[in-house]
């Protein structure tokens, strides 16, 4: 995965998950972009990247917890550490939302979701919630709803986490051939679309304008 942030200096960099590590690249100029910053790190074939403010928090399935970089140095070479939140050693991938809290999925703590507030230290991120019901490969959350690909059941179950302590589960759908592995919105927030993880799949848009009844639009399937 790649995450794209920019300096005081209007610098652009891409951050990207590689299989050893992170590395941060210049890319203000594309056609001479430059490695500044490889930060190892433990292998593992999973790595997501995202970013909040002057920080960016990386997770991966190996060992180590998040790691969490703090950008705010650049183009000098960044702080980092290695964390386990909330006794998290290893996690899928992770959200972070436009309120600051972040969302990690997958992890060896809780398989579900981890729910854990950036503002008030983002070095130090708290813990503030948890849904356990199952194994959430994916998240996607905005204005306050968690939509989870619980890719294992094939359901796309919608969260109200405008209080990550008390989450409300609003609705849940499956369909044929489910194998949930991600959603994404368009820009309005109004259509939700799921993708399948498996060949032939069907990528499937969603009415989610009521969250506790979501409807399906239409589906293409490629060739």
């Amino acid at each position: 995965r790649r995450s794209d942030v920019a300096d005081a200096q209007g610098n652009e960099y891409a951050l990207v998950g590689l299989n050893i590590g992170v590395s941060i690249i210049d890319v203000t100029s594309p056609s001479n972009s430059q490695e500044i910053a490889f930060l190892p790190g433990v292998p593992s074939g999973w790595r997501d990247l995202k970013t909040w403010n002057n920080f960016a928090y990386v997770s991966n399935e190996s060992d180590d917890g998040i790691r969490i970089i703090d950008l705010s140095n650049l183009p000098n070479f960044p702080t980092y550490k290695d964390t386990a939140l909330g006794g998290l050693t290893t996690s899928h991938n992770l959200w972070i939302d436009e309120r600051g809290i972040m969302y990690v999925c997958g992890a060896n703590a809780v398989p579900g979701l981890m729910m854990f507030d950036l503002n008030a230290d983002p070095w130090n991120p708290v813990l503030v919630g948890t849904y356990g019901d199952r194994y959430v490969h994916d998240v996607y959350v905005r204005n306050g709803l968690a939509y989870l690909s619980e890719i294992n059941e094939g359901y796309l179950t919608v969260l109200d986490v405008s209080n990550p302590s008390n989450w409300v589960k609003l609705g849940q759908k499956t369909y044929s051939g489910a194998f949930t592995h991600n959603a994404w919105f368009n820009d309005a927030g109004t259509v939700c679309f799921t993708t399948d993880e498996y060949s032939g799949s069907i990528v499937r848009s969603w009415d989610v304008t009521d969250p506790a009844n979501t409807q399906e639009f239409d589906g293409f399937q490629f060739d």
